[in-house]
C-alpha cells in the first residue's frame, strides 16, 4: 500500500516559487513508499520540511529517503535521506539545488543517513520510508518548497 499523497499530479508552479503538501499526517507502522510524483524537472532548488507529530512503540525509527526514478522508468535512486528519527516531536529540514556529477552504483534505501546528493533532480521523486522496531508508528507530514 502507497503512502497516501495529498496530490499525485504535477507540480503547479506559482510564480518562481512552488508550494507543496506532498504527505500530510500520514501514520505508518512499515516500509512504505508514495507513488510517483512528476513534475520535479521544472525545479532548480527545493526545500523539504520533514515534521514528526508521533513515534511510539519499542525503540521505533523511521528513515525518510528521496529517490529519483531512473531512466528506464522502473527503478528508484536514492538521492537524500533525512536523519533518522527516534522520537516527536521531530522537525528536519533538506535543503537542494539540481546538478553536479557523480557516478555511483544504483542503491534504493542504502543512502547514509543526512546525505544530499549533488545530482540532478530528474522528473519523478518519491519518498520511501523505511520503519524498524518492535511495533513502530510514527505519523508525519513532508512539505516542499521549489524554486523555478
Amino acid at each position: 500500500m502507497a503512502i497516501a499523497t495529498n496530490s499525485n499530479m504535477p507540480l503547479v508552479n506559482q510564480g518562481a516559487a512552488v508550494i507543496y503538501t506532498w504527505i500530510k499526517n500520514v501514520t505508518v507502522t512499515g516500509n512504505d513508499t508514495t507513488a510517483d510524483n512528476p513534475g520535479i524537472n521544472i525545479l532548480s532548488q527545493a526545500t523539504l520540511y520533514l515534521t514528526v507529530t508521533a513515534a511510539s512503540g519499542t525503540s521505533p525509527t523511521l528513515d525518510i529517503y528521496l529517490q529519483k526514478k531512473l531512466a528506464d522508468g522502473s527503478t528508484y535512486q536514492d538521492i537524500a535521506h533525512f536523519a533518522q528519527v527516534t522520537t516527536s516531536p521531530t522537525n528536519r529540514v533538506m535543503h537542494m539545488i539540481t546538478g553536479g556529477n557523480k557516478e555511483e552504483a544504483q542503491q534504493t534505501n542504502t543512502l547514509a543517513a543526512s546525505t544530499v546528493n549533488s545530482v540532478p533532480f530528474g522528473a519523478i521523486w518519491i519518498i520511501s520510508a523505511r520503519v524498524g522496531g518492535t511495533s513502530p508508528s510514527f505519523t508525519f507530514s513532508l512539505y516542499m518548497e521549489g524554486l523555478t
